[in-house]
């Protein structure tokens, strides 16, 4: 659904800006090491053993935790040890009650919602979105991925609940496919109030002042590009939040 390659562009572009980043994602692919980066780099397997030894003795005091709950705890402490500057946290299956969402975000996001883990979240996108809606916090701004309408209506119902800011992918950010191969593909990207320079541009590309964003990305498909537009509203929203991050640093870390 977008999760895993937004929060990698998100992550990847924050590093190529010179934080250290922690990344937590899941599933792996190869090695469960995977699911806990620091600039890229995995965990090692010693530092996940001691951190798990740290746990240990807390477990017990836990009725039926699981393993996705164990290695939140896990990439969590290892953040703190690190001394990260920022952290990229993808959520699991769900939100509301997902184990990532003890966070204080400085921005939300939510991705393509469609038919997943209904034994879990319901039958319907409403009930859904709802649960993903979950990780949206109060007066904490939301970027959100385009989406079918009765999932859209669940987020920006439970973003007026709460008082949340709201950025629309495809509403206040807005983009076009570039070229594409089997290498990768191009977006044009700009925002909403930027229409009448887009226009011009588009009439006239080699004498205009003004330009859009333009990212290369490595990923295929035309979800990649939604997830692309995504990752950078959600950028932009973060540097509202305080994160300094130049355009140069987006394009470098979006094309790696």
């Amino acid at each position: 659904k977008g999760k895993g390659s937004t929060a990698s562009m998100i992550a990847n572009a924050l590093v190529s800006a010179e934080y250290k980043v922690g990344f937590y994602t899941s599933p792996h692919l190869v090695d469960f090491t995977e699911r806990i980066q620091v600039n890229g780099h995995l965990i090692s397997r010693q530092s996940f053993v001691n951190t798990v030894e740290l746990l240990k003795p807390h477990v017990e005091f836990v009725k039926q935790v699981t393993t996705f709950e164990l290695t939140t705890a896990v990439a969590f402490l290892y953040f703190l040890e690190q001394q990260v500057d920022v952290a990229v946290v993808e959520v699991g299956l769900g939100g509301r009650l997902d184990a990532t969402n003890l966070v204080d975000p400085l921005v939300s996001v939510i991705t393509s919602i469609s038919y997943d883990h209904m034994a879990v979240l319901g039958n319907t996108l409403t009930s859904i979105a709802t649960e993903k809606a979950g990780i949206i916090k109060e007066n904490h701004p939301v970027v959100v991925s385009p989406q079918k309408g009765e999932a859209l209506r669940a987020i920006q119902k439970a973003a007026w609940e709460k008082n949340a800011p709201i950025t629309l992918v495809g509403v206040d950010y807005l983009f076009k496919p570039g070229g594409h191969s089997l290498d990768g593909q191009t977006l044009l990207i700009w925002r909403s109030n930027e229409q009448s320079l887009m226009d011009r541009y588009l009439e006239h590309p080699e004498s205009s002042e003004w330009q859009p964003a333009r990212l290369k990305i490595p990923l295929l498909g035309f979800h990649q590009l939604e997830n692309a537009a995504t990752a950078y509203a959600a950028l932009m929203v973060a540097r509202e939040q305080g994160i300094a991050i130049q355009e140069e640093a987006i394009i470098q870390g979006f094309a790696t």
